[in-house]
């Protein structure tokens, strides 16, 4: 094989991320690891999270959406999605904003997302 080639695929496969990304945040974890974040959550089934931008009149929305994955992570059984979390101006801000997410906090969601009970602990501070 080309050692050119196979450097062109590893970037591809491990973008290098900005020198700001923040490994806890949604967006930075992204940027660092080339996915989404993958959580344990409720019945021990692995969920990965990502965000969804709509236009809704003048502004734009966004939430995450929330698959629910097989135990061997080989397929998606569900899919929920969170409240709206934003509201802003511009796509790039609704988008923006999710990334800032804590990734303490995203979980936090999926547990509440997929939860039968209404009062699942989250941290010490409200979803």
């Amino acid at each position: 094989m080309d050692p050119r080639r196979a450097r062109v695929d590893e970037d591809r496969l491990n973008p290098a991320p900005p020198p700001d990304a923040d490994e806890a945040t949604l967006g930075g974890y992204r940027a660092i690891h080339g996915r989404v974040p993958a959580f344990a959550g409720p019945g021990g089934h692995p969920y990965t999270v990502d965000v969804v931008i709509e236009p809704e009149g003048e502004a734009w929305v966004g939430y995450v959406v929330i698959l629910r994955w097989s135990s061997d992570g080989r397929r998606v059984l569900a899919h929920r999605d969170s409240p709206v979390l934003v509201r802003a101006a511009t796509a790039a801000d609704a988008e923006a904003a999710l990334r800032a997410l804590r990734l303490s906090d995203v979980k936090c969601l999926v547990d509440t997302v997929w939860s039968d009970d209404e009062d699942v602990p989250c941290s010490d501070k409200p979803c």
